[in-house]
């Protein structure tokens, strides 16, 4: 949910791949003025007809995508000024430079902006710093005519794999602990584990405070050694030990989530190891 305007209609910046959008601090002939977000959520669900009778056999909904138009207008100092915002503008989104750049899975970059709450107690200023992970769809086609002046429109249209609107800053919970995740949807952590020696063969982080009850994940780490870095990417169910896969340290159990309200983390035989839980809260829209 994104907000182009705070309470007192100031502009509120929105950036991407480095480049602000929106931003306040802009003259107002040289800018990049965004108008109107347009949001669409994609969503999928297995269904069958019914085997006796009228009606369907229907199962679980669950997001696929998302999809934002964002519409604004260039606006340059003089000519030469409007044609390079808006080269500037077309490298900034265009997908496959983006994926030259930033090789698949990481094509997805930040798009940064703020969205207003009232819940100022843990956003002072009465809005969120929010972030969705996109790439733009298709180029930035634009081309000023005889008669734009110094002022061309344009839209950008951008792909969200991972429909959650997400927080800023991550959140985090050392060890055996219990933390409280703000956001309204449930968002996959990171696991990372730090040795100073040999770890158990049945180490296992637990978050006790799941829809499907308590999940746990067992992994071998008695061959780890002192300074030994071992990562979990729960929403990838991947394990990296300094960096390079490592399936292997896997022994049993579940990948889970954070959920919104509170998540009791519980570290089981954590011999010479740390563990650090880290998030990103997260909200459905």
């Amino acid at each position: 949910m994104i907000s182009l305007f705070d309470a007192a209609n100031a502009k509120l910046a929105v950036t991407y791949n480095s480049l602000t959008l929106n931003s306040p601090s802009d003259a107002a002939g040289a800018t990049y003025e965004l108008e109107r977000v347009l949001p669409h959520t994609n969503y999928t669900t297995i269904s069958d007809e019914a085997a006796a009778g009228d009606g369907m056999e229907m199962y679980e909904a669950r997001k696929t995508s998302k999809a934002i138009r964002i519409t604004g207008k260039v606006k340059g100092s003089s000519k030469a000024d409007l044609y390079d915002r808006i080269e500037t503008l077309a490298k900034t989104f265009d997908p496959s430079l983006i994926s030259f750049n930033n090789p698949p899975p990481n094509d997805f970059l930040a798009l940064d902006f703020s969205t207003p709450t009232a819940d100022t107690t843990n956003f002072a200023t009465g809005l969120m710093a929010c972030r969705y992970y996109a790439r733009p769809i298709g180029g930035l086609d634009v081309v000023p005519g005889k008669y734009s002046g110094l002022v061309v429109p344009f839209h950008l249209d951008m792909l969200l794999k991972d429909p959650r609107r997400y927080r800023q800053t991550i959140a985090t919970i050392t060890g055996s602990a219990a933390g409280t995740d703000i956001g309204d949807y449930p968002s996959w952590p990171t696991i990372t584990i730090t040795a100073t020696g040999a770890g158990s063969a049945t180490y296992s982080v637990k978050n006790t405070a799941t829809i499907q009850g308590a999940l746990t994940l067992t992994l071998n780490l008695s061959g780890l050694i002192n300074t030994d870095v071992v990562s979990v990417d729960m929403v990838t169910r991947t394990i990296l030990k300094n960096g390079v896969y490592a399936g292997s340290l896997y022994v049993s159990g579940s990948y889970w989530a954070i959920e919104p309200g509170v998540n009791t983390i519980l570290v089981t035989n954590g011999t010479n190891v740390t563990t650090v839980t880290t998030y990103r809260p997260a909200w459905s829209l």
